[in-house]
């Protein structure tokens, strides 16, 4: 047997890691990672799309935390690290060359370069330099307790003396030009350098302190001369916590995890400083904090990324753009309509989207804003599209493409639920009038079943599913309607007890325990509470990865059968299974320094069926098989959807 990849929507790996700005509004330097090589080249800004003949490659191996270019992008100061060594390249793109210089295993780098790109600032919490950048020399190296430097314009420099206590430096001179100390009860969290003189400084409540009781998500920004003196100040209430700032020309920029929360404004006549709200850009749809990596001069531009997904804003233009077309981050569900004809894509951000089984191409996409989505279903006559948040089920009609109904999870006695819960399955019944989904309460940790009655738009059951009855026999007809859950054994918390539910009959059809069978003394892990658990849409087969002693992916496979009490243990490389359907066992597994492997298994021995060699970038959180076992989907972390043929080796 072999995998084939036969169609993809979206990426399979970061399409590029680091951006930097050039003072041209047109073009970006990004960084991307393609084995040993590292290649820089220009980005339209508009697209991020690469523009050719601009291409740099370098050949080293290691991250780049930190980079920063000239003005016109000709010269590039970067840092590779690679097992906590740090070296940092100086590139010229102009001449085709480059040349490293030592850094060490320095934390927390931070890389200016000056307004006319002739020099460079790399600095850290215990070391500075400021490099030549034609000469290739070394101009002067900082102490081992150099304090942590905030802005730089190449004459003048505004760091850290101590904590809460803000200076700014005569560049050439060291000597102090100002000196500023935060007010008692509140953080010293940034500062930067204004353009026309003076620095701006962000401080946010010191923890504890009686501010943070009286505020929320407060951020206090002032305005000082150059001696320090402050000229102004204001609170901006933000609606997420405050991570970084920037100067705007005669501005403050202020920045959340999901983007600019507030502008500062300093009035010069009136000596106040103003907050406003931010312009309105469109935020990616995934799931992860915003990471800002270079500003342009001006202060209207930065590039970072949301999520891993490389993200350009232009604050002037009310403009972003991401460098991956269509829903990204992590694919939380999967489903395949009764015809296998679509699929049905949930992202963590908020979206779901339709495809087309065989290409992968979009027929419907819904937007759910920022909503958590974390399981979908299709309706058995694939007409409706269910997707379920951690507050409520949602339901589309494929037709139209338009929202029909949503049902928010209250309880029986409609008691509102106040916290969110973690849900991770959900399915219709065969004759569509209830769906059923499986979860955990967030806030006592119980696991949780949900039934909804879809023809009246309502929770209909809300509990636990290890306290339905156990029925004492099975029926002799075939339940139409199941479900497996996993969960610890009652009557011994270290043991997990799987169990089959009869959705349509609301009881238990069997139940076994782990500690039924036989485990080899070196496979069984100390532990069973935690783990990966692969379920099955039907049969009585249970793919359990317990955890490892380190929580790293685990080198454990455990294969439960229900019906026949039997458990099959086998050791693999470090990884966790997807998807079972009883026949076959697919499975992502790595062994280092190798790139990890999408591995099928066959279900009844765990012998290896077939491999398929993973990007390094690439980590898949979903899978889902055709009935045929022939056809194989992934999601992945990134938010890509992958397409897999599973031929035989003489097909």
């Amino acid at each position: 047997m072999r995998l084939e990849l036969t169609a993809e929507l979206g990426r399979a790996d970061t399409p590029f890691t680091r951006m930097c700005l050039f003072e041209d509004r047109t073009r970006i330097l990004a960084v991307e990672r393609a084995g040993r090589v590292l290649r820089l080249d220009e980005r339209d800004a508009d697209t991020l799309a690469p523009i050719e003949g601009t291409a740099f490659e370098l050949e080293v191996e290691g991250g780049v935390p930190a980079m920063a270019a000239s003005p016109d992008g000709r010269l590039v100061m970067l840092l590779v690290r690679n097992a906590g060594n740090g070296t940092l390249h100086l590139i010229d793109r102009g001449r085709g060359d480059a040349a490293a210089f030592a850094w060490g295993a320095h934390r927390s780098v931070w890389i200016h370069a000056s307004g006319n790109g002739s020099s460079f600032v790399v600095a850290s919490a215990s070391r500075a330099l400021i490099v030549d950048a034609e000469a290739r020399t070394v101009l002067r190296e900082g102490r081992a307790d150099a304090p942590p430097w905030y802005d730089w314009d190449g004459a003048r420099l505004l760091v850290r003396e101590e904590r809460g206590v803000v200076a700014l430096l005569d560049e050439a001179t060291r000597a102090v030009l100002g000196r500023w100390t935060a007010p008692e009860g509140w953080f010293l969290d940034g500062a930067g350098l204004a353009d026309e003189g003076g620095f701006w400084v962000t401080c946010t409540p010191a923890r504890g302190s009686s501010i943070e009781r009286e505020t929320s998500r407060a951020v206090r920004v002032s305005r000082h001369r150059i001696d320090g003196t402050e000229r102004a100040v204001a609170v901006a209430h933000t609606e997420r916590a405050f991570s970084t700032g920037w100067t705007m020309g005669a501005s403050y920029a202020l920045a959340s995890e999901w983007g600019v929360c507030a502008i500062a404004r300093f009035d010069e006549a009136t000596a106040t400083v103003r907050i406003d709200r931010p312009p309105t850009v469109t935020r990616p749809a995934t799931l992860g904090a915003l990471t800002v990596q270079d500003v342009s001069r001006d202060g209207e531009r930065f590039v970072g990324s949301v999520g891993g997904v490389p993200y350009l804003v232009d604050l002037a233009r009310e403009h972003s753009v991401t460098g991956r077309e269509g829903p990204s981050g992590l694919v939380t569900a999967l489903a395949l309509s009764s015809d296998e004809r679509h699929l049905a894509v949930t992202w963590r951000g908020g979206v779901a989207a339709t495809l087309e089984a065989d290409s992968l191409t979009a027929t419907w996409t819904f937007e759910h804003g920022h909503d958590w989505l974390e399981a979908c279903a299709f309706a058995p006559d694939a007409r409706t599209l269910y997707t379920l948040s951690e507050n409520a089920l949602y339901a589309w009609d494929l037709a139209h493409g338009v929202e029909a109904a949503s049902i928010p999870v209250v309880g029986v006695d409609n008691d509102l639920r106040t916290r969110s819960l973690d849900l991770w399955s959900l399915t219709v019944s065969p004759d569509g009038a209830r769906a059923f989904a499986l979860g955990r309460d967030e806030y006592d940790e119980d696991d949780l079943a949900i039934t909804f009655d879809l023809a009246t738009a309502r929770v209909l059951a809300l509990g636990t599913p290890a306290l339905r009855p156990l029925r004492a026999a099975p029926p002799i007809e075939a339940p139409a309607w199941t479900a497996l859950t996993l969960a610890p054994y009652p009557l011994d918390s270290n043991d997990l007890c799987a169990r089959t539910l009869d959705l349509a009959r609301n009881d238990a059809i069997a139940e076994a325990r782990f500690a039924d069978a036989t485990w080899d003394d070196d496979l069984r892990p100390d532990s069973l509470d935690y783990g990966w658990l692969t379920l099955p849409a039907h049969g009585d087969v249970v793919l359990f990865d317990p955890a490892a002693p380190d929580d790293a992916d685990s080198p454990w496979m455990v294969r439960w059968s229900l019906a026949a009490r039997s458990l099959l243990a086998a050791r693999s490389d470090p990884g966790y299974s997807m998807v079972c359907d009883g026949r076959i066992v697919v499975r992502v597994e790595r062994c280092a320094p190798a790139p990890p492997e999408l591995v099928v298994r066959e279900a009844a021995t765990l012998a290896v069926a077939a491999r398929y060699t993973l990007p390094r970038a690439v980590r898949p959180t979903e899978a889902i098989l055709t009935r045929d076992g022939r056809a194989l989907f992934v999601g992945t972390q990134r938010g890509a959807v992958l397409r897999f043929a599973l031929r035989d080796d003489e097909s």
